[in-house]
């Protein structure tokens, strides 16, 4: 080995430098640095998925809010405008056409007929109002929408419910349309539009609405 004190090379064996004298103390082996090792960042990953996931189920599932007041407006009239039956029926509560076929003891054909006929007219009336009017738009603006209360919403109640509907809250909106020909103002109107709600979501309401046109 090595003297540390003055580089000497002296036996292995030796306790003293043969020509210092110093003490020769054995060299240490270099301690072997083992890495920490890394932890798996696959568990975190997996979290941060379903927290994903959960807050995308929680914005889109049902239950915990369906179509607004506003929604249905929104809808009904965008259908009508664009001759859309099969919109202007999916804002009604889910199986009415159903019960209205069973009611008036109407035949799966009799109501495909007369469905038929409502979006054909329907069709054939903005046909006539883009003849006449040439180019025309409709705007819509909500002016006010209250809950209805006591006896308004209880006759909603009962009627719905004799249908199997449980309606737990009703509402009514005014809402100003107005025609627009050639970019300006033709005419304009309000129409008030009755909605309720079934479940979580809110549906148009047929029987004390006003007509769209």
């Amino acid at each position: 080995m090595y003297c540390g004190q003055c580089g000497a090379k002296n036996d292995d064996a030796a306790a003293y430098c043969g020509n210092c004298g110093a003490r020769l103390t054995p060299a240490q082996p270099n301690p072997v640095v083992r890495p920490k090792p890394r932890r798996s960042k696959a568990p975190v990953l997996a979290v941060a998925a379903v927290a994903v996931v959960l807050a995308i189920v929680l914005l889109v599932w049902k239950p915990f809010g369906g179509r607004s007041p506003e929604k249905v407006i929104d809808q009904l009239i965008t259908s009508v405008l664009d001759g859309n039956m099969d919109g202007m029926l999916d804002v009604l509560p889910d199986g009415m056409l159903g019960k209205a076929m069973d009611a008036g003891d109407i035949s799966k054909s009799e109501m495909d007929y007369y469905l038929e006929e409502g979006e054909e007219e329907l069709q054939l009336m903005l046909e006539q109002i883009d003849d006449y009017y040439g180019d025309w738009d409709y705007e819509y603006e909500i002016l006010s929408m209250e809950d209805l209360r006591g006896s308004e919403l209880r006759n909603i109640q009962d009627q719905y419910e004799e249908l199997d509907y449980d309606v737990t809250a009703a509402k009514v909106a005014e809402v100003g349309m107005t025609l627009l020909v050639d970019g300006d103002e033709e005419s304009y109107e309000t129409t008030r539009f009755y909605l309720i709600e079934i479940g979580r979501s809110w549906y148009f309401e047929t029987i004390y609405s006003d007509s769209v046109f």
